[in-house]
This record gives C-alpha cells, structure tokens and sequence, in this order.
C-alpha cells in the first residue's frame, strides 16, 4: 500500500492492521515517506484516535525499527526502570538508580531532556564533570552488566522511529494524544529489555494529568499495554502541586540527589517519592515479597552509603574522573565545587507571618525558565548553574522578615524578580498548622 492510501484509510477513520502499521513505520524509517506525509498520518492519528491494538501493534512496530538490548538471562529477571511523566524539581531518577543497583537490580535508564516546565535527567547529568550519557547500545549495556545502573540518552540506534516521529508530534501539535505517548514510552522501555517498570504519573497543576482520575484512565492503559509486551508496569500517582525536593535547577538537583544518597537530604516527599517507587520495583522483580520489606531493603542501603558508591561507581563508568566523583561523594565543605555555579546567590525573604500553605510549581518553574534553567524550544541552550532553592517548605510556620528561598542567577534579580519568588508562596495567617498534603495519591496495577 502506497502511503497516501495508508494516510487515507486512517484520515477516513479506518482501523489499520498490523501490516498497515508495520509499513507505515518501516516507511518513516528508510525514507520512503516525505516528512509532510508522515505529519498528515500522525494528525489522522490524532483527530480519528487509535483502537488498543493499533497502539500495541504501533508500539511493537516501533520497538523494532532499531536495535534491542539484551541481558543475560541469569539477571533477566532483574532488569528493570522507571518513568516519569515529567515534574518541578523532578530528580528522582538521579539517586533512584544507584539505590535500585545498590540491592541487586539491573537499571539501564534511557532519560531525556527537558522542555517546557519539566527538567530533564540528561541535562542534570552533564552537570557532572566528565559524565557522557550519550552512548552506544554496547556501552550502556556494558556499564549496566559492571556497575548494576546507568543514566543515559536514547543510543542512536534505538527506536529510530520514534525519533523521526516525536520530532514531528512536536511540530504538528499531535504531542498530546493518549496512543502516540504509550507507543513512544513502551516502544523505549521495550527496547531496553526490561521486564519490570514503575510509571510515575504527576498529578496536579505542574503535572502531565489534572487529577487522580485521569491518571487512573492512562494508567490502565499503560498497564495493558506492558503486559503485551512482556513488562509487569506498576504506576503510582505523586502530587505535583508543589516542587519536588527543595531545588528547581539543574546543578541544584544534582547536588540535592547526591545530598540524598549522603543521607543529608530533608527533603519530605523526595524521599518518599523514591521510597515508593522502588519498593515497587523490588518486589514485582521478586527481589522481597511486600512493600514493607522491600523499603527495609531500600533505606538500608540508603544508609550504609552502598547506593552513594553505586554512583560514584556509575559515573566514573560514564567518564567522570575518580578524582572528581571522590570529591563529589564526599563529606568535604567544597564537595560540589566543580560542579555549575551561579554568580549571585540572592536570600528571598517574605513580607507575611503565617503557615506555608502552597508553593506555586508553575510560578517557580517559570521563574526558573526565565533564568535559563529550561527550555521553550529543543534547540535552546540552558544555563546549569542557575535555579531556585526552597528554604521554608509546606506545613513550616514563617515570621515576615524569614528567609523563604535562595534564588541562584548569573544577573542581579531586580524587585520585580524578588516579588515574583515571594508570590509563588502561599502563607496562610488563619492558621497555626495544618497537616502535610498526600505525596503518594494512588497505586495502580494489574
């Protein structure tokens, strides 16, 4: 079939079968489709939707179109990963998969980069001197089977189709349809070879999913379609209303996760957040038979500091120098010198006594953006050293004059800027304490 008359078929809301779709993609992929043909089949896509088993054939298709890593069948069992939907302060996968290693498990964790209001994992990596998480399928592999983990970009021959097709969802505004995001994420993780995976499904005003209902509806789908390819998927929803973790910006991320893996962190919901999500792991890899003991198993290695080692093992692996992943992982006060650092470290105070209420994810992550934190294009540069860090967190009782944050930037703020920060706090005087919002808001799987 000619690629006009697949567009057609589905223009004119017709099921595509499993070769349809197999053509379709094998045509993105060699070329035998101009881009604008392949921009009219994603958009008949989106306005006529895709039936279950389209996705799963789109999704199989798709895993195919590169290479697939493979894993020694004695540890096959124990490979696993974690996504997320994309957040404020999001840095869980950062201390999350030397943790998992650090208690047996495989992790070949392909992340990517961020855009819009959600960071990317890449980008806090290179904050690392010497890190290179763009490798081939061979090395990523090779690290994984010495070190247990590995943070990554997507190989260059892994999933090419969706490549091709996500750069052009992103142009043709088919970005957001429930199909095309399940294909691009299994097609990813399949290709990893994993067998097990937790989902991290933000909720909230700076979440992927307005509320717990319709993270619930995508999460039963995510759920079948894994199981179709062979993956026991876990999902969980997290709150995001708030910033995760008391940084937004890249180097501050960075050293907040490594402060985690020190067992300095004080961050409620990042540990909780990364408690959850691989206790879920833990068991449904057979590695302990409950969450209970699979936490137990999490916070002891958390607190002997074999997950701290599983990074600094990871990272000298990816290319940072002993030297510098020594210093990082240790207790000296000039531990995170060579990592990004901001010109102007500015203390934000509040003009109002009360109870912190909320923190406005939104209103950081723009404030953030505008520093040069994110990006609102795929080609923008980022600027790692600059972002906010949250000093008087959710539940704290604050007097006017209090520090609240410190915003880290590379220009003088101005009183704009400064109001900005302090708007982003809600403190209610009506009060004298309230109780801390759920960070775990539901747990779905089959």
């Amino acid at each position: 079939m000619r690629p006009a008359q697949l567009i057609a078929k589905k223009r004119d809301g017709a099921k595509l079968s499993e070769d349809d779709i197999n053509r379709f993609i094998q045509l993105v992929v060699r070329g035998g489709m101009q881009e604008a043909q392949t921009g009219a089949m994603l958009m008949a896509m989106f306005l006529r939707g895709l039936e279950q088993d389209e996705v799963h054939w789109l999704t199989r298709a798709m895993m195919c179109s590169g290479e697939t890593l493979s894993w020694p069948m004695e540890s096959r069992h124990l490979v696993v990963d974690k996504h997320s939907t994309g957040g404020v302060g999001d840095k869980i996968s950062i201390p999350l998969a030397p943790l998992l290693a650090a208690v047996g498990l495989k992790v070949p964790m392909i992340s990517g980069r961020g855009l819009g209001h959600t960071g990317g994992t890449l980008d806090k990596m290179e904050c690392i001197p010497g890190y290179q998480p763009l490798m081939d399928a061979a090395k990523l592999q090779s690290v994984v089977n010495e070190v247990g983990c590995a943070i990554a970009g997507q190989t260059e021959n892994l999933v090419v189709a969706d490549k091709i097709l996500y750069s052009l969802r992103d142009i043709t505004s088919t970005v957001n349809h429930d199909g095309l995001i399940l294909s691009s994420i299994m097609s990813k993780k399949a290709a990893e070879g994993i067998k097990n995976l937790v989902l991290d499904l933000k909720v909230g005003p700076a979440g992927l999913f307005p509320d717990v209902d319709r993270a619930r509806e995508i999460a039963q789908k995510f759920i079948w379609l894994s199981s179709n390819m062979g993956i026991n998927c876990v999902c969980v929803g997290t709150n995001m209303t708030h910033p995760l973790g008391s940084c937004v910006g890249n180097s501050l991320e960075v050293i907040e996760s490594i402060d985690f893996l020190k067992n300095r962190s004080q961050s409620r919901d990042l540990h909780e957040i990364v408690m959850s999500l691989g206790s879920c792991l833990v068991v449904s890899s057979g590695l302990r038979s409950d969450d209970d003991s699979a936490r137990r198993c999490l916070e002891d290695a958390l607190k002997s500091g074999a997950a701290l080692e599983k990074f600094r093992h990871m990272i000298v692996a990816c290319g940072t120098s002993p030297e510098t992943a020594d210093t990082l992982c240790s207790s000296r006060e000039d531990c995170y010198a060579s990592l990004p650092t901001a010109t102007f470290l500015t203390p934000v105070k509040t003009s109002r006594s009360g109870v912190v209420r909320n923190i406005n994810a939104m209103g950081v992550a723009e404030l953030c953006n505008s520093l040069g934190a994110g990006r609102t294009r795929s080609t923008d540069s980022l600027d790692l050293s600059v972002g906010l860090r949250i000093t008087a967190h959710l539940t704290q009782s604050v007097h006017a004059g209090d520090v609240v944050a410190e915003l880290h930037s590379n220009s003088e703020p101005d009183d704009a800027m400064i109001r900005q920060i302090q708007d982003c706090f809600e403190i209610d005087n009506t009060i004298d304490s309230m109780v801390y919002p759920d960070i775990i808001l539901a747990k779905f799987q089959a």
